[in-house]
């Protein structure tokens, strides 16, 4: 098995290896291996997790290497203030770093978490949620709250 590609994590400055295979190991600075040629694709780190790809499906990583999310979503996005958007093929929810599933996968649209609110879309319906996937507001109301306060 040849190497194909290094690169060198920069948030934890790990080697991404990918061999001539394919296939994806991570190893630490002092070129420990942390996890074996294993995945399809390992992401950079953000925010202490990588996004990974075994058997055509995402799940995450943590830098020790233990699999927090398994993987078995259609699409994964990176976590932002602790919460990651998932989608199922038909469906937007999220998960917590622990790999809870804190919002349904029920949604048509959910966008990444910034101030502890994600944009939303449900049956056509656009507004915010907060971190367990309620109701905050609709998105014109908000639009029309920082107009105001202007």
């Amino acid at each position: 098995m040849a190497i194909k590609r290094i690169i060198i994590d920069k948030e934890t400055g790990y080697q991404r290896v990918e061999n001539d295979e394919g296939l994806w190991e991570l190893k630490n600075q002092d070129n420990i291996f942390i996890v074996p040629y294993k995945y399809q694709y390992i992401a950079p780190f953000v925010n202490g997790f990588a996004r990974v790809k075994n058997e055509n499906c995402w799940g995450f990583i943590d830098t020790n290497g233990n699999e927090v999310v398994k993987c078995q979503y259609y699409s994964v996005y990176d976590f932002h203030d602790g919460i990651a958007v998932v989608y199922d093929g038909e469906h937007f929810g999220a998960v917590d770093t622990a790999g809870n599933e804190v919002i349904p996968l029920i949604f048509n649209f959910l966008g990444s978490f910034k101030n502890d609110l994600a944009y939303a879309c449900l049956n056509g319906r656009y507004f915010y949620v907060d971190k367990k996937g309620n109701y905050v507001c609709d998105v014109l109301e908000e639009t029309l709250v920082k107009t105001r306060k202007k």
